[in-house]
């Protein structure tokens, strides 16, 4: 059912600019619009509810700072997003690894205790190249092991442990 509006809603334009704020495409912004309201958009419409958009330069003060207010606070608001948080990524691996030992995926588990030591700094990989630098930094996305903090070394200390360990059963 598609239903033809000339104009959005305040609630459905707030919506767009939130979404917008959020990064979402435009794209996806008009999907959603006709699949929860039947409402078709084009995408340019769409485009005229950013003020960083050519096409959204002469959006309204409530609507620009709403945009701004809300983009800020989604770029700056990384605390309540759990994978953000390098801790949260490992221990989310740790438990894949272990589930993935348990069912005799041995390669899977091999795979992410390797995507584990990449997150602490790509430690345990052959690519580990030691630069010459008196600052003891690691050679391409590396890091130091001395510039770790004590519960990364730990972290790093157990995912090479496993990953040794199923090596070895892989044969």
């Amino acid at each position: 059912m598609k239903m033809t509006r000339r104009k959005l809603s305040s609630d459905q334009q707030t919506a767009v600019v939130m979404a917008l704020a959020s990064f979402d495409a435009p794209t996806t912004i008009a999907s959603k619009l006709l699949a929860e309201h039947g409402i078709e958009i084009t995408v340019q419409a769409i485009e005229c509810y950013d003020p960083t958009k050519k096409a959204g330069s002469k959006l309204s003060p409530r609507w620009t700072q709403l945009f701004h207010s809300a983009r800020q606070q989604f770029v700056t608001d990384t605390a309540g997003i759990g994978i953000a948080h390098r801790a949260v990524r490992l221990h989310m691996l740790d438990r894949m690894a272990r589930r993935a030992e348990g069912a005799g995926e041995f390669a899977m588990a091999a795979a992410l205790l390797e995507q584990a030591a990449k997150e602490v700094g790509d430690i345990y990989s052959n690519r580990r190249q030691i630069s010459g630098g008196a600052d003891g930094h690691v050679g391409r996305s590396g890091v130091a092991y001395e510039l770790m903090s004590p519960d990364d070394r730990d972290v790093l200390r157990a995912v090479l442990t496993r990953n040794i360990e199923a090596q070895a059963r892989l044969g």
